[in-house]
């Protein structure tokens, strides 16, 4: 069988700690690692297990090789080393301004070195993959890369920074100066990269259809995997178990503290587990309410061992200010809700990807406010023949949508096109 030589360029690492990182690391299990190599700015745990051949440049090191005028440092990343925490301990706030600052540093080209290019050079790839960031240089590098050694351009994008008209970073100083002139470079970069892209996959379908709509060209949606087995145990009628795993930004904690709410109105000795990294203050706010018992960070692997033992899970959005930038919202949860066999509520704001999906496809619950939630809790309890029903197309739908084996194949399939025919493309669900 056939394996074309990858190159992936992206923020994150393939990783199993990160969701980005494990999104695009599913792909590629059963790659030949010889064939299979990254240039990415975080390391963030990287899986071994689908990668080896690693490319790692911090922003920090960067940074330094501008400040006193030498080459960056080039992180070595080996099986079994202990990684360089120093990046992931001192975070900067990500402002406009910051990002900006950020471009220019990596805009520098410091990267395009002698080291850089025998990198690649021994390599010597047959396909360059993006993995889409609101990194504007990270743009500029794999289209450089691509059109210097020749070889087709992909795209995978999860995210729709290109269409963002508010500033969706934290606030800082001269937001109304430094956004604007971070998403003119972003835009122009981003519609330089398009030009040269042979094929695009998508995360979703609203992510698909406005980027179609905006640039046209070969695509098609690939959802995230799940490596979860469906497995539809007996409901806890007594005392069932409600979970929510994951991120604890965009204001979610005022979501999950009404989740709370609704559960106690139900029965008061119903309680939402809420697993995440949270500050001392979201910490607070969630220990406050009744309905919930907060347990802070876990593994993935904890993850999917408290997926199994739920009886439902929840994934919830807040902050409607923010509806811009949480438009093309698709969290990698719903992937292992829908294949777990475990009932999934869905309570956000209706007019987001995420949302669209559950409605369009009827395999999980969703509400958008503290009324319907309770009636969605209450056919789940006490509903056996409903609950049935909606798992029956959650199976269906992650059989379909989220298979691991499935979507490897389409994945393998679409770069085997790229490689050998750049302008035929008859993947499945291409236009």
């Amino acid at each position: 069988m056939y394996y074309p030589k990858v190159l992936v360029i992206s923020n994150n690492s393939f990783s199993l700690t990160n969701s980005n990182g494990r999104t695009l690391g599913g792909f590629f299990i059963g790659w030949p690692k010889d064939r299979l190599a990254q240039f990415c700015l975080s390391t963030d745990g990287p899986n071994y297990e689908v990668c080896e051949n690693y490319y790692c440049l911090t922003d920090r090191s960067m940074l330094d090789a501008c400040i006193h005028f030498r080459k960056p440092r080039r992180q070595i990343l080996k099986y079994g080393s202990i990684m360089d925490k120093t990046d992931n301990t001192r975070k900067i706030k990500k402002t406009a301004f910051h990002i900006f600052i950020r471009n220019l540093v990596w805009m520098s080209r410091k990267w395009n070195n002698i080291e850089f290019n025998t990198w690649i050079q021994d390599f010597n790839p047959d396909v360059v993959l993006l993995q889409n960031s609101d990194s504007a240089f990270m743009l500029d590098i794999a289209l450089k890369v691509s059109e210097k050694r020749r070889i087709p351009l992909m795209l995978f994008n999860t995210e729709g920074y290109y269409f963002f008209k508010h500033n969706y970073f934290h606030k800082g100083m001269c937001d109304c100066i430094f956004f604007p002139l971070y998403q003119a470079l972003y835009k122009r970069k981003f519609r330089a990269l398009m030009d040269s892209v042979e094929f695009s996959l998508y995360g979703n379908d609203l992510l698909k259809k406005d980027y179609d709509k905006e640039f046209g060209g070969n695509s098609m949606v690939l959802y995230t995997s799940s490596t979860l087995n469906f497995n539809n145990t007996p409901f806890n009628q007594n005392y069932p178990r409600f979970s929510y795993l994951g991120n604890l930004s965009f204001d979610r904690p005022s979501s999950l503290i009404e989740v709370g709410e609704v559960l106690q109105s139900i029965n008061k000795k119903y309680y939402l587990d809420v697993y995440g990294k949270a500050d001392s203050e979201v910490k607070q706010k969630l220990e406050c309410c009744k309905g919930i018992k907060y347990h802070g960070f876990v593994s993935y692997q904890d993850v999917i061992q408290i997926i199994r033992t739920s009886d439902v899970l929840f994934h919830v959005e807040g902050e409607k200010e923010r509806k811009e930038s949480l438009r093309y919202g698709f969290s990698t949860k719903i992937a292992d809700s829908l294949a777990s066999g475990k009932s999934f509520v869905l309570y956000s704001f209706p007019d987001i990807a995420c949302a669209y999906y559950i409605k369009e496809t009827d395999a999980a619950w969703f509400a958008s406010n503290k009324k319907e939630l309770e009636n969605v809790l209450k056919t789940i309890i006490y509903n056996q023949a409903e609950r049935e029903k909606k798992l029956k197309k959650a199976h269906r739908i992650s059989i379909k949508n989220h298979s691991e084996r499935g979507n490897k194949q389409i994945f393998y399939h679409c770069i085997i096109q790229v490689v050998r025919h750049k302008q035929s493309f008859d993947c499945k669900h291409s236009i």
